[in-house]
Protein backbone atom coordinates (compact mmCIF):
# COMPACT_ATOMS: atom_id res chain seq x y z
CA UNK A 1 0.00 0.00 0.00
CA UNK A 2 3.13 2.57 0.85
CA UNK A 3 4.96 1.75 -2.47
CA UNK A 4 1.82 2.37 -4.18
CA UNK A 5 1.20 5.63 -2.41
CA UNK A 6 5.36 6.45 -3.03
CA UNK A 7 5.37 4.75 -6.78
CA UNK A 8 1.39 4.62 -8.18
CA UNK A 9 0.95 2.38 -10.87
CA UNK A 10 0.20 4.57 -14.24
CA UNK A 11 -1.41 3.61 -17.10
CA UNK A 12 0.83 2.19 -19.76
CA UNK A 13 -0.20 4.45 -22.50
CA UNK A 14 -1.29 7.88 -20.79
CA UNK A 15 0.54 7.84 -17.66
CA UNK A 16 -2.61 8.45 -15.75
CA UNK A 17 -3.04 6.67 -12.33
CA UNK A 18 -5.86 4.34 -12.63
CA UNK A 19 -8.77 3.40 -10.37
CA UNK A 20 -6.99 0.15 -9.54
CA UNK A 21 -3.50 -0.46 -9.16
CA UNK A 22 -3.67 -3.92 -10.20
CA UNK A 23 -5.35 -2.71 -14.03
CA UNK A 24 -2.60 -1.30 -16.53
CA UNK A 25 -4.93 0.89 -18.04
CA UNK A 26 -6.85 3.94 -17.06
CA UNK A 27 -10.91 3.90 -17.57
CA UNK A 28 -10.62 6.44 -20.10
CA UNK A 29 -8.15 3.64 -22.16
CA UNK A 30 -10.24 0.71 -21.35
CA UNK A 31 -12.63 1.20 -23.56
CA UNK A 32 -9.80 0.56 -26.46
CA UNK A 33 -9.98 -3.31 -25.69
CA UNK A 34 -13.33 -4.13 -26.76
CA UNK A 35 -13.09 -7.14 -29.22
CA UNK A 36 -13.86 -6.57 -32.78
CA UNK A 37 -16.89 -7.74 -34.53
CA UNK A 38 -15.40 -11.93 -35.10
CA UNK A 39 -17.23 -11.51 -38.38
CA UNK A 40 -15.07 -8.84 -39.61
CA UNK A 41 -12.32 -11.10 -41.36
CA UNK A 42 -9.33 -10.12 -43.20
CA UNK A 43 -9.08 -10.96 -46.72
CA UNK A 44 -6.06 -13.06 -48.20
CA UNK A 45 -5.59 -12.90 -51.57
CA UNK A 46 -5.69 -16.82 -53.47
CA UNK A 47 -5.88 -18.04 -50.04
CA UNK A 48 -8.99 -19.78 -48.68
CA UNK A 49 -7.75 -19.14 -44.74
CA UNK A 50 -10.07 -17.21 -42.23
CA UNK A 51 -7.79 -14.81 -40.88
CA UNK A 52 -9.60 -12.77 -37.56
CA UNK A 53 -7.96 -10.02 -35.20
CA UNK A 54 -9.08 -9.55 -31.57
CA UNK A 55 -8.55 -6.12 -30.83
CA UNK A 56 -8.04 -2.57 -32.94
CA UNK A 57 -4.74 -1.67 -33.45
CA UNK A 58 -5.20 1.80 -32.48
CA UNK A 59 -4.19 3.76 -29.25
CA UNK A 60 -3.85 2.09 -25.93
CA UNK A 61 -3.52 -1.28 -27.67
CA UNK A 62 -0.51 -0.17 -29.98
CA UNK A 63 1.21 0.85 -26.70
CA UNK A 64 0.84 -2.61 -24.99
CA UNK A 65 2.35 -4.45 -28.31
CA UNK A 66 5.18 -2.20 -28.12
CA UNK A 67 5.87 -2.50 -24.72
CA UNK A 68 5.46 -6.82 -25.37
CA UNK A 69 7.65 -6.59 -28.48
CA UNK A 70 10.64 -4.19 -26.62
CA UNK A 71 10.58 -7.01 -23.76
CA UNK A 72 10.21 -4.10 -21.20
CA UNK A 73 7.23 -5.93 -19.47
CA UNK A 74 6.98 -9.53 -20.67
CA UNK A 75 4.25 -10.78 -18.51
CA UNK A 76 1.47 -8.56 -21.21
CA UNK A 77 2.01 -11.96 -23.73
CA UNK A 78 -0.50 -13.32 -21.26
CA UNK A 79 -3.00 -10.49 -21.18
CA UNK A 80 -2.55 -10.86 -25.48
CA UNK A 81 -3.09 -13.99 -25.12
CA UNK A 82 -6.37 -13.65 -22.79
CA UNK A 83 -7.74 -11.08 -25.63
CA UNK A 84 -6.75 -13.67 -28.26
CA UNK A 85 -8.75 -16.57 -26.26
CA UNK A 86 -11.91 -14.58 -25.64
CA UNK A 87 -11.94 -14.01 -29.55
CA UNK A 88 -11.28 -17.72 -30.52
CA UNK A 89 -13.70 -18.63 -28.37
CA UNK A 90 -16.37 -16.60 -30.23
CA UNK A 91 -15.26 -17.46 -33.83
CA UNK A 92 -16.02 -21.36 -33.06
CA UNK A 93 -12.88 -22.38 -34.48
CA UNK A 94 -11.70 -25.96 -33.46
CA UNK A 95 -7.72 -26.91 -33.50
CA UNK A 96 -5.35 -29.60 -33.17
CA UNK A 97 -2.58 -26.91 -32.36
CA UNK A 98 -1.04 -23.66 -32.02
CA UNK A 99 1.92 -22.28 -34.41
CA UNK A 100 3.23 -18.93 -33.48
CA UNK A 101 4.49 -16.33 -36.41
CA UNK A 102 8.04 -16.43 -35.28
CA UNK A 103 10.54 -13.45 -34.45
CA UNK A 104 13.76 -13.10 -36.79
CA UNK A 105 16.20 -14.71 -34.00
CA UNK A 106 18.38 -11.34 -33.59
CA UNK A 107 15.68 -9.08 -32.61
CA UNK A 108 14.77 -11.91 -30.45
CA UNK A 109 17.72 -11.88 -28.85
CA UNK A 110 18.03 -8.12 -28.56
CA UNK A 111 14.73 -8.06 -26.70
CA UNK A 112 14.98 -10.76 -24.65
CA UNK A 113 11.71 -11.89 -26.06
CA UNK A 114 9.85 -13.60 -28.61
CA UNK A 115 6.42 -12.09 -28.05
CA UNK A 116 5.08 -13.90 -30.22
CA UNK A 117 5.90 -17.34 -28.65
CA UNK A 118 5.29 -15.97 -26.04
CA UNK A 119 1.93 -15.12 -26.66
CA UNK A 120 0.84 -18.71 -28.15
CA UNK A 121 2.90 -20.52 -25.03
CA UNK A 122 -0.22 -18.76 -22.97
CA UNK A 123 -2.88 -19.23 -25.32
CA UNK A 124 -1.75 -22.77 -25.40
CA UNK A 125 -2.12 -23.27 -21.33
CA UNK A 126 -5.70 -21.17 -21.99
CA UNK A 127 -7.51 -23.20 -24.58
CA UNK A 128 -5.08 -26.46 -23.55
CA UNK A 129 -3.82 -26.86 -26.97
CA UNK A 130 -0.54 -28.06 -28.16
CA UNK A 131 1.92 -25.69 -28.90
CA UNK A 132 4.13 -26.28 -32.19
CA UNK A 133 6.65 -23.82 -32.68
CA UNK A 134 7.19 -25.19 -36.77
CA UNK A 135 8.21 -22.08 -38.04
CA UNK A 136 11.72 -21.15 -38.85
CA UNK A 137 12.55 -17.31 -39.85
CA UNK A 138 15.39 -16.42 -42.08
CA UNK A 139 16.01 -12.63 -42.30
CA UNK A 140 13.65 -10.34 -42.34
CA UNK A 141 15.36 -8.47 -39.18
CA UNK A 142 13.66 -4.97 -40.36
CA UNK A 143 10.70 -3.85 -38.12
CA UNK A 144 7.50 -4.75 -40.80
CA UNK A 145 6.14 -1.12 -39.41
CA UNK A 146 9.19 0.66 -41.21
CA UNK A 147 8.59 -0.77 -44.10
CA UNK A 148 6.36 0.28 -47.05
CA UNK A 149 4.11 -2.11 -49.15
CA UNK A 150 6.88 -3.08 -51.79
CA UNK A 151 9.45 -3.59 -48.90
CA UNK A 152 7.46 -6.09 -47.02
CA UNK A 153 6.78 -8.08 -50.03
CA UNK A 154 10.64 -8.18 -50.71
CA UNK A 155 11.99 -8.88 -47.43
CA UNK A 156 9.19 -11.47 -46.45
CA UNK A 157 9.31 -13.57 -49.19
CA UNK A 158 11.13 -16.96 -48.94
CA UNK A 159 11.63 -15.84 -44.95
CA UNK A 160 9.95 -19.00 -42.87
CA UNK A 161 11.20 -22.21 -43.52
CA UNK A 162 9.54 -25.20 -41.71
CA UNK A 163 11.58 -27.04 -39.35
CA UNK A 164 12.02 -30.98 -39.13
CA UNK A 165 10.83 -33.33 -36.86
CA UNK A 166 7.42 -31.29 -36.16
CA UNK A 167 4.17 -32.79 -37.54
CA UNK A 168 1.65 -30.93 -38.78
CA UNK A 169 0.70 -33.15 -41.48
CA UNK A 170 -3.68 -33.98 -41.35
CA UNK A 171 -4.01 -31.40 -37.82
CA UNK A 172 -6.28 -27.95 -38.11
CA UNK A 173 -3.34 -25.10 -37.09
CA UNK A 174 -4.33 -21.90 -35.55
CA UNK A 175 -1.58 -19.38 -36.94
CA UNK A 176 -1.14 -16.61 -34.31
CA UNK A 177 0.69 -13.19 -34.41
CA UNK A 178 0.71 -9.82 -33.08
CA UNK A 179 -0.35 -7.58 -36.51
CA UNK A 180 -2.17 -7.48 -39.64
CA UNK A 181 -1.47 -4.90 -41.47
CA UNK A 182 -0.71 -5.81 -45.24
CA UNK A 183 -1.05 -9.41 -44.73
CA UNK A 184 2.46 -10.49 -46.62
CA UNK A 185 4.28 -11.74 -43.73
CA UNK A 186 0.94 -13.78 -42.66
CA UNK A 187 0.90 -15.07 -46.26
CA UNK A 188 4.06 -16.32 -46.66
CA UNK A 189 4.01 -18.14 -42.95
CA UNK A 190 0.63 -19.64 -43.83
CA UNK A 191 2.48 -20.64 -47.80
CA UNK A 192 5.36 -22.27 -45.51
CA UNK A 193 2.76 -24.37 -43.31
CA UNK A 194 0.96 -25.53 -46.53
CA UNK A 195 4.40 -27.68 -47.14
CA UNK A 196 3.63 -29.67 -43.78
CA UNK A 197 0.15 -30.46 -45.03
CA UNK A 198 -2.16 -29.54 -42.37
CA UNK A 199 -5.73 -30.39 -42.93
CA UNK A 200 -6.53 -26.73 -42.47
CA UNK A 201 -4.82 -23.93 -41.31
CA UNK A 202 -6.92 -20.43 -39.19
CA UNK A 203 -4.96 -17.16 -38.58
CA UNK A 204 -5.83 -14.88 -35.44
CA UNK A 205 -3.91 -12.02 -34.73
CA UNK A 206 -3.85 -9.84 -31.89
CA UNK A 207 -5.04 -6.42 -34.16
CA UNK A 208 -5.68 -5.61 -36.86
Amino acid sequence: MLNNLLFPVLCLHCQTVPQKSSHLFCEGCTPYFELRDPSDRFPLKELNIQVASALEYIGPVKSLVKKLKTGQLPHLAKTAASFLAAQFYRLGWEVDCIVPVCRPWLRALVHGIDHSHAIADNLGKTLSTPVYPVLRRRGGEYPQGRLNPEQRVSFSKNSFTLRKGEKIADKRVLLIDDVITTGTTLQHAINTLFEGFPAQIYALTLCR
